[in-house]
Parts: C-alpha cells; sequence; structure tokens
C-alpha cells in the first residue's frame, strides 16, 4: 500500500504538470484558432479594400489605414510596457518587436499621424474619449520616434 503523503505529493505533481500542458496548448491552440476564426472577417475587409482599391477610391482606403496603423502603434507600445511575452514561449523569443516598430517609426517619420487631428463625431461622450485616445496616440507617436524613429 502506497504512503498517502506520497499519493498526495504524485497527485499535486501530476495535476501541475497537466494544468502547464493545458496552459501551454491552450496558449498555441488558442492562438491559432482565433487566427482561423477571424480570417473571414480579414477576408472581407481585404475585399472592400481591394474594391476601394479598383474604383480609384484609394483616398478613403489610406486614412483607414492611417488610423489602423496608429491602433496597431498603441498596442505595440503597451504591450512592451506592460505585456506578457512569456506566455507565448518558445515562440516570443524570435519576434523582433525593434525591428517593426522601426519599419513605422521610420514611416510615422515622413508620413505624421493624422488621428489627433480627426474630428470623429459630435456627441459629448464621444468628444471626451476620442480626445483622450488622440492624446494617447500623440503620447505614442512621440514615443516611437524618440525610441524607433532614427
Amino acid at each position: 500500500m502506497i504512503n498517502p503523503r506520497i499519493f498526495r505529493l504524485f497527485a499535486m505533481a501530476g495535476a501541475c504538470f497537466l494544468l502547464l500542458v493545458t496552459f501551454m496548448s491552450g496558449v498555441y491552440v488558442g492562438a491559432y484558432q482565433f487566427n482561423a476564426m477571424e480570417a473571414s472577417g480579414r477576408a472581407a475587409l481585404l475585399v472592400y479594400e481591394l474594391s476601394a482599391l479598383r474604383h480609384g477610391s484609394a483616398d478613403k482606403l489610406i486614412n483607414t489605414k492611417e488610423l489602423g496603423l496608429d491602433g496597431a502603434i498603441v498596442k505595440a507600445l503597451r504591450f512592451q510596457e506592460s505585456g506578457h511575452p512569456w506566455r507565448f514561449f518558445p515562440c516570443s523569443e524570435s519576434y523582433d518587436h525593434s525591428e517593426y516598430l522601426k519599419i513605422a517609426g521610420a514611416y510615422r517619420k515622413k508620413h505624421p499621424s493624422p488621428t489627433p487631428s480627426v474630428d470623429f463625431g459630435n456627441g459629448p461622450d464621444l468628444q471626451e474619449e476620442t480626445a483622450a485616445y488622440a492624446a494617447e496616440v500623440a503620447k505614442r507617436m512621440e514615443q516611437l520616434q524618440h525610441r524607433y524613429g532614427g
């Protein structure tokens, strides 16, 4: 008969191992499944973008992409400050944020962010939120230029 303390020790070690395995598989499988799930939405957006380009409405598309770039830069800089890249180990080791942000910084140096000057609407709640977001974008663009703009 097995000693109850040893049995509990092995049971806890097994539970910890299973928790680690499920966590790691959840990170990798979950990220893959999320990307696969949102592929249909991305496909619809690409159709819109391609249609706009084919019909000569590139200005609308450029403005949308500029705002999207600002959002991506804000997210990337937030992730650098308070993200959890260890959750994606070992994949996170090969991901070079600096190189990508240098590309974005060089682009933003030539083409300044339009977000701080965009009017998103008239509602008082919307104005406060957009003013706060515009201020954060302006701060993050300064950060981007300071760190990566060259």
